[in-house]
């Protein structure tokens, strides 16, 4: 996302985004820390100079780990896809409990991957969250 401030580009990225500036290497090991929090890391900069970082995370309901474990016991395969990356995907699938985690889904994808996953379900059923 770029945008002009006061005649000034600014611009937000997330971590491992192609065509970004050059992000230092302890900030990069940073963003790593948080998203194996299960947290996304975002840097914002305007014109050359990197102005922070701010990592933004979704809220597991509370109830999401007992309903995952109940599918499981049901004999159902768990698929998380989501958006995020490989990193806070797999630390959020983590926390759920989930069979397996597909990252870097956009919108779009994520119908012909919930196919893709029913092709190759385990019986009895499976189901994608």
């Amino acid at each position: 996302m770029r945008a002009e401030i006061d005649g000034a580009e600014a611009w937000r990225q997330s971590q491992g985004r192609e065509g970004a500036h050059d992000i230092p290497a302890s900030l990069e090991a940073r963003a790593g820390e948080l998203a194996a929090e299960g947290k996304t890391p975002l840097f914002f900069c305007r014109n050359d100079s990197l102005l922070g970082i701010i990592a933004v995370a979704d809220v597991i309901k509370p109830d999401s780990p007992q309903a995952v474990a109940e599918l499981k016991n049901m004999g159902i395969n768990v698929v998380m896809l989501t958006g995020d990356n490989q990193r806070t995907a797999e630390a959020i699938g983590r926390q759920v409990g989930v069979d397996r985690v597909i990252a870097g889904v956009l919108p779009d994808g994520k119908g012909s991957r919930r196919a893709s996953c029913a092709q190759r379900a385990v019986p009895p059923w499976s189901a994608t969250v």
